[in-house]
């Protein structure tokens, strides 16, 4: 079950507006929303470094200053500046530097209506395994199975799995951040199962 976040490809991550095609409505409505000051957040650094796991679609407007966005899908680095709109999708993983003191207009959104900041206590991306339900955005595995249901499994209750599950989870695709890695090494494999690496043959 996935809470709070989805399986973003590349390209519907986030969608960045630059400040010359925002239009006067998008700059109206921001104009009621929170404020967000860098400033008050991070007063001892000059330049903030933190990474924003987004829970539910955001949107922003940001009023001045400027900020390098660095996707932890792998996409590249893009910088954000006064003026811009953007909207981040729910289960975008992203780093920022605020390059120059930012203040943002924000908002939430849910099936395009606006909607509460979601708490911080709930997880990004939950484990389905029976009665564990830990948070495991970081790493997990991930089962689409046959009738439709995808499931999302911790590498705790992954490795511990035994009989019917075990079986199943045979079909897990692993993942970082919500990002399917296509290529894992063997040892990696081999950790995540609970077994040891096999020793090299000497040459």
């Amino acid at each position: 079950m996935v809470r709070n976040f989805a399986l973003q490809p590349a390209a519907e991550t986030h969608v960045l507006t630059p400040s010359a095609e925002v239009s006067a409505a998008q700059r109206d409505a921001a104009q009621e929303w929170p404020v967000w000051d860098s400033k008050e957040d991070f007063a001892s650094q000059k330049k903030p470094r933190f990474t924003l796991r987004y829970r539910k679609e955001e949107r922003v407007l940001i009023i001045e200053g400027m900020a390098q966005l660095t996707p932890k899908n792998g996409d590249p680095p893009f910088i954000v500046q006064e003026g811009d709109a953007v909207t981040f999708c729910a289960g975008f993983v992203v780093d920022w530097v605020v390059l120059e003191r930012m203040r943002k207009h924000y908002h939430f959104f849910e099936d395009g209506a606006m909607c509460e900041e979601p708490s911080k206590l709930i997880p990004v991306l939950a484990c389905d395994a029976d009665g564990c339900g830990k948070e495991c955005a970081d790493e997990h595995y991930h089962l689409r199975g046959v009738d439709g249901r995808n499931e999302d499994i911790c590498p705790k209750c992954y490795k511990k799995a035994r009989g019917p599950d075990k079986r199943r989870y045979a079909a897990c695709v692993l993942c970082h951040l919500g990002v399917p890695v296509e290529a894992v090494s063997a040892d990696k494999k081999r950790k995540a199962e609970g077994t040891a690496p096999a020793k090299r043959a000497k040459e």
